[in-house]
């Protein structure tokens, strides 16, 4: 029960952060397995991120080097796609959710994003970001809370 709020405590903040209206939504979604190195999805984060993002009228666009949803029910849903690279996700997403650390996605060059990605809110689940990094590139604006740590590009 405690691990299934907190897959879902991140869904939490992107409601908020959108002032509970999702609706029409685009979020990216980095990460589909339940770690990285493997294109097992039992029991992945992802999913239940996914579902929720659908339930409330997002659009999802999903990212994972070799996992895929395809044996999963969500793949057929009609606001559901997957791409082939991680800045296909984010382009004209309104925001991205990484709920997989992949070492493909640490080395993402920040400055790049900002180009295709216009506007964009990052909610780092796997906390792969540094901050300080983030700071000194003033590509983003961040935000911090006890679990996860969120930015926005200026």
């Amino acid at each position: 029960k405690v691990n299934n709020s907190q897959k879902l405590y991140i869904c939490k903040k992107v409601k908020q952060y959108f002032k509970d209206d999702l609706k029409g939504k685009v979020i990216a979604v980095w990460g589909l397995a339940f770690k990285p190195n493997t294109d097992d999805i039992r029991f992945a984060p992802s999913i239940d991120i996914i579902n929720y993002l659908l339930k409330n009228k997002c659009k999802v666009k999903a990212y994972d080097p070799i996992a895929s949803l395809k044996k999963n029910d969500i793949y057929m849903h009609k606001d559901y796609s997957e791409t082939s690279s991680s800045k296909k996700a984010v382009l004209n997403s309104d925001a991205l959710v990484i709920c997989t650390e992949w070492k493909e996605f640490w080395g993402i060059d920040l400055k790049e994003l900002k180009k295709i990605a216009k506007s964009l809110i990052i909610f780092d689940g796997r906390n792969i970001y540094d901050l300080d990094k983030i700071k000194k590139e003033k590509v983003f604006s961040y935000y911090e809370d006890e679990i996860n740590k969120l930015y926005k590009i200026l």
